[in-house]
This record gives C-alpha cells, structure tokens and sequence, in this order.
C-alpha cells in the first residue's frame, strides 16, 4: 500500500460482505488471507475492517436483502468505507444491484467467485476482483490417478438450492469421464441415512462430496463437518473440491486455498488504496488450483502414489519419528562412555564424509543440471534475478546464459504479458509453487514460444530460490491452431457445396427489391402520385432488404474465424435457416426436404454457426446418398423433439443407400470417408462439434431404407460452478 494513503489520523475503511456465514471455515480462511494482505503486522492501525453477511445458503429473498439494504446505508451513513470487498456471487450480485443507493463511486472487489458467475458483472464501472477456478474435474483425475481401480464415482450433495445447483453443474464435469467410470448421482437423504448409504457402496466405488448445507428436512449445517462424519462412515475414499475438508478424513482433492484467495483479493485492495482505478485493474485470471492430500487417508486406503506436484499434508510419523527423543536418551546414556572417547575421530570422519558427500551431490546437482535436455533456470526469490540457466532453457529461449544471468526474466524481454511485472512479483512474493503455467514468450529473433512452466523451492547458499523447468508446447499450441484452421476449411468447403443456395436466397429479394423500386419511379412519373402506394412499395424494399442482410449474416457467421460462444438459441429457428441455405440445392437434385419440428422445445445454449455446420454436413451428406435414388422418391425428412428433461434431439432422415454395417461404426473417424474423393474430415468435425456442446451424433440405419443422423443437444447452459463456499 502507498505511503501516501495509510498516512494520517484515520487508516481506511474496507467493508467485507460475505454471501454466507462469516464463521464458515472457508470465509474465516478468506478473512484471515485478506487481512494478512492489508495488515501483515496485525497491529489493527493500518485499515479498519468491517465485516457482514448475507446467510445467503439459508435466508435468502427480496425481504431480507431490503432490510440489509437498509441496516447497511444507516450503518455507513456518516462514515461510507472506500473499498467494498464481496465474497461470493450472491455477495458479488446484491452489491451491484444497489450500488449507486448505497455506496455510489466506491470501488468493488470480488473473490471467492467462479468465472462462470461472472459474465453479468464484466462490463460494469468500478469492479474487479480475482475469480476462482473451481471444477470437480481435476479432482476426479487425480482420484483415478491414485486409485485407478475405481468404476464408479458418486457425486454426493445436500438439499438446499446452492447443494443442488453445485451437484449439478458437478455431474454435467465429470460426464468425460463416463466412458472410464460410471458417474452416479447421490441421493439426497437425511445426514444419518446418507452415511448408512456411503457405507454399503461396492469397494471399487469412490465418493466425490460438494458441500450439504442443508438436509431433505431443513435441518442446517456446516459442510465442513459433514465431510468429517461423510469420510469416516463411508466404505471408499472421499475427495471434495475444498481445501477447508482437508484434514476431516477425505482423502484429498484439487483446491485453490481460501487463504491465498484472500491473500489475492487483499493484494487488489491495497493497490485501489494506493491509488489504481479498478477499471484499469480488470478481472485477473484465477489461481491455478493444486492437489493436497491427507496422508494419513492414504494410508487408510492403502494409496502408494500421488500424482506430480502433489502436496502431502498431515505426515504420519514413523515409530523413529515420534519416540525420537527417548530412544536418543536412551542410546546417550548407554553409550556416553564409548562417545567421550570416540567423538573426535567420528566428528572428524563425518566431516570428512559430509565434505565428500556434498561435493559429490553438487557435481551431480551440476551434471543433471548442464545436461537435462529440459529448459532449467534458477532465480532468487527475494528480487526475481536469474542466478544460472543451462543450455536447454538457452535453447528454448533464444537468450544467452551470459545475457540472462543477472536479470530478471521480464528484463531479458521474453515476457509479454501487459501485467506481467504485478504477477511476476506475486508470485515471488506468496512462495508458491506453478504445476503447468503457461506462459508465452517472445524470443530474441521476433517468434513467439509457448512454454508451461513447473516450480520447485529450494535454498542454495543460504537463500531461497525458485528452479523453474519450462517444457516447450508450441508445437501442440500450432496444432491446436491447425485443427481450428481445418475447421474453417471444412466449412468454406460445405458453402462451396450450396453456393447456388444461398445465390438464391439474396437474389430473390434482390430482385423483388428491383422490381419495387421500377413499380415506384413509374408511379412518381405521374401528376398526381398515389403516395400511399409509394411508402407500401419502400416498405416492401426495406424489408427485402433486411432478408437478403440477414441471409448474408447468416453466412458470414457460418464462415467466420471467431471463439465459439454459446449463447440462448431456439433449435427450431437453427433448423429452418439451414434449410433455407439447401432449399436451391435441393430442388436442384430434384429432393423434396420435409421438416416436422416440435413446438414445445426449450431454449438450449449453443454458438448457432457450429450449429448450422453441422446441419448442413448432415443435409448434403443425406442428398449425396440419394443421387442413385429416383427422383420421385428423393426425400430428407428433418425432425425436432425433446428427447427427454435434459436434451432435445434434432434427427437428418434419407431414402438412399444406407450405411453398410460393417463401417457404421467408422464413418466418424477422421479421414476415413466412403465418397469418392472426400477428404474424410466433415463427419469428424461434426462430431467434436456436437461433443464441445455437451451433446452427441450418432447414426442408424432405417428398416424401410436410407438412414438417420442423431444430434443430442443439452437442454440446460454450461457448467456454472456458482454455489455457496464450504
């Protein structure tokens, strides 16, 4: 924080508004982080803190947040804070729906929020904050990494709304994983019943437990202690997304520690107190979550390995370890003699030895060092600067170990990041470890590198320093990049297929627009023009215009090089557009297209152009198949339907020749195709597509003739890992 504001009689005044309670282990732990941030002296002179919450997991309403609304503008009346901190999506939402009647023009930070919770937030004045990643995923990954011989994973929750919202944005992660384990979504019973059912599960099972709040019958509680009596009744290990349940027996999980979040949000703090506008600040990207486990869970269930970089916390001590001091009593009393006559000559052996010892270990520190084909640098912690580099990190860099040495990374001019120097720094400053950072650099010669880099934290003499190993992924980014460009040609290649189509689409109201505009220079030409006839003729202009403006939309999203955004999209209007793009095409081949869409389809989430590609690949791989068809019984039959509470389905039905048996399990392959000169990739791509959507394509064959394509959309948004903190 600037000098120049914590001087004076009065230290600043920071507001915490927490979406729940305060004395919840996770908001304690945020609590603690921020405050360590602000006043790492503790001397209670440097900010002055206030704290409320909003108990949003149990009482939750218009009538509650008005008489919170109220108590808080009496409360800060004379005295309003300069910066508010919100804790939590619900914290985060009540600030800024009141904003301007309560604390107008003081800057909001947020944390202990999910990026998916943020989207309404990104473009109002005056926040910023640091959002937190949280996904079951990676904790689902690393059970199956330590347990590989589990098959089912049940994803246990509570009752009350943010339980039951977290359990399922839970279960729509962890779908990946149902072709490795069944996923199984936990009853939601009574505390007591719920241990009883956790207990009886099959040993190849495992448990992933959110947060339980509240049970089926409105009792209240405290996730944390749930996980406590959850991982000691059930029969199979426990891992949960918290660091909060870590040490109440579950086994572990991935978690962003509350603690460093605070630290995080603390650190956003002091710099709107020094001065910063929180809209040149922004929204910084999250922590990088890590995976802790409790040893002695490991132990219980025999685990013998954890994935890299994992941190072991709870030791359990060897018999060595925890009678140490009596059994070196022991040995010193028996052996006193025996030392006072020998301790010289061992003393000096062991010096002799530990010499050797360590010249051996720094030599061999020094050969793994110079000769790791990996990218390795050392840098001391207390101001950045490299201290040694080998020639892998010279390679991968293009920087010379003489003109790094003495620098910084940012001053060698690799990093480019715009925040790079504020990051930089906080890293150095938090003493954590980076698993897999990527970062991307720009080398001496002008090309950009793509680099992931992993920590560790040692001392060498005497100081604390950081040994970064960098691995080199710009060839996979620069695939990555290919596939995306191949995508693009798969679509230029299906407008290639039904240009005639969408020629049609615009000429004919084009054309209609023409025929208006001679209509009404002839009627203009007379003494007495009919005026009324005139602004109906330049209102059917305008609107065949806007036909053929949205037909060129239409296409221009469909070939677009762009990130796919899902949005609020009617699957109905999707199918009709794409109809119009082949309806020339169609009569063309001679196909009669027939549509049957269902009229009680809810919205679905989707980026309509990926959408509209995979249609069409349907629609003209379905006209493809009955070019040996005759003409009269040539017909593509396009239905919609809700195919159960969480999808809808939208089905592509030809007459032609079918799918021979053999190869219906093959046509999604890439690059395997049965057109002649086809590429093999449309298919493909359709696939992934409707997969990226949450959803599936799959193909049948008809008993009369011809085939069917399936695509199965999910009916809810993406996955918001919005819920209440533990």
């Amino acid at each position: 924080m600037g000098a120049a504001a914590m001087r004076g009689a009065e230290p600043p005044r920071v507001l915490i508004l927490f979406s729940n309670d305060r004395l919840l282990p996770a908001n304690q732990r945020l609590d603690e982080g921020i405050r360590r941030a602000l006043d790492p002296e503790g001397n209670q002179s440097a900010v002055s803190f206030f704290a409320e919450f909003l108990d949003a997991t149990r009482i939750i309403g218009p009538e509650r947040e008005a008489m919170m609304e109220q108590y808080l503008k009496d409360r800060f009346r004379d005295l309003p804070p300069q910066v508010v901190i919100a804790l939590g999506p619900q914290a985060l939402g009540f600030l800024v729906a009141r904003h301007d009647r309560l604390f107008k023009g003081t800057p909001i930070v947020f944390g202990g929020t999910s990026q998916g919770s943020l989207a309404p937030f990104r473009d109002v004045p005056g926040i910023t904050g640091l959002p937190m990643d949280l996904t079951v995923i990676p904790s689902i990954e690393a059970l199956l990494a330590m347990r590989p011989q589990t098959r089912e994973i049940v994803i246990v929750h509570g009752a009350s709304p943010p339980d039951r919202a977290w359990g399922e944005g839970a279960l729509q992660q962890a779908a990946p994983f149902a072709s490795r384990v069944k996923i199984t979504a936990g009853p939601v019973l009574p505390l007591p019943e719920l241990k009883a059912h956790l207990a009886a599960l099959p040993r190849d099972a495992a448990v992933v437990y959110l947060s339980y709040f509240q049970g089926p019958t409105g009792e209240t509680y405290t996730p944390a202690r749930v996980a406590r009596e959850l991982a000691g009744a059930a029969s199979v290990p426990v891992v949960a997304p918290y660091d909060t349940y870590i040490g109440t027996g579950v086994l572990g999980g991935s978690v962003s520690p509350f603690e460093e979040e605070g630290f995080g949000v603390g650190l956003l703090v002091r710099r709107l107190l020094a001065g910063e506008k929180a809209e040149n600040i922004g929204f910084l990207p999250p922590n990088t979550p890590r995976v802790i486990v409790d040893e002695r869970a490991m132990q219980r269930w025999n685990i013998k390995s954890v994935p890299p970089g994992t941190e072991i916390r709870y030791h359990v001590p060897t018999l060595w370890e925890a009678h140490r001091t009596a059994v070196i009593g022991t040995s010193l009393v028996l052996a006193l003699q025996s030392l006072l006559i020998a301790g010289l000559v061992v003393a000096r052996a062991r010096r002799r030895r530990a010499e050797k010892e360590l010249r051996f270990s720094e030599a061999r520190f020094a050969g793994v060092f110079r000769g790791s084909p990996a990218a390795i640098s050392i840098v001391r912690q207390s101001d950045g600067r490299i201290l040694d580099v080998n020639p892998g990190w010279e390679k991968a860099t293009g920087v010379s170990r003489t003109a790094a040495i003495g620098r910084t990374p940012l001053e060698t001019g690799m990093v480019i990041d715009g925040d790079a120097d504020v990051r930089f720094r906080q890293f150095l400053d938090s003493g954590k470890l980076l698993h897999d950072y990527e970062q991307v650099i720009r080398t001496p010669d002008g090309r950009t590198r793509w680099l992931t880099l992993s920590t560790e934290l040692i001392t060498l003499h005497d100081e604390p320093c950081y040994v970064l190993v960098a691995k080199d992924v710009t060839e996979q980014r620069e695939a990555e990049e290919a596939r995306r460009q191949l995508a693009q040609t798969s679509r230029l290649a299906l407008l290639g297929e039904i240009t005639a189509s969408i020629a049609h689409e615009i000429n004919q109201p084009l054309g209609a627009s023409l025929s208006n505009t001679d209509a009404a220079a002839i009627l203009m030409r007379q003494a007495s023009p009919p005026l009324d006839e005139v602004r109906q003729i330049l209102a059917d202009i305008r609107r065949d215009n806007l036909r053929a403006s949205d037909a060129i939309h239409r296409v221009r999203a469909l070939i677009g090089r762009r990130e796919v955004r899902h949005v609020p999209v009617d699957l109905n209007t999707v199918l009709r557009d794409t109809l119009k793009l082949v309806a020339h095409d169609a009569r063309r081949r001679g196909v009669t297209l027939h549509h049957e869409l269902a009229g009680d389809l809810p919205v679905i989430h989707a980026d309509a152009a990926q959408l509209e590609q995979v249609l069409l690949n349907l629609l003209l791989n379905a006209m493809d198949a009955m070019k040996d068809t005759p003409v009269a019984a040539r017909l593509v039959t396009v239905r919609s339907s809700r195919k159960d509470d969480e999808s809808v389905e939208a089905v592509v039905e030809d007459r032609g020749h079918g799918i021979p048996p053999d190869k219906l399990g093959r046509i999604f392959d890439s690059f395997y195709t049965t057109k002649e000169g086809g590429m093999g990739l449309g298919l493909a791509l359709a696939r992934s597509m409707a997969e990226t959507h949450g959803g599936d394509l799959y193909a049948t064959n008809n008993p009369s003739g011809g085939a069917t394509f399936h695509l199965i959309l999910p009916v809810n948004p993406p996955v918001s890992d919005d819920h209440a903190k533990a």
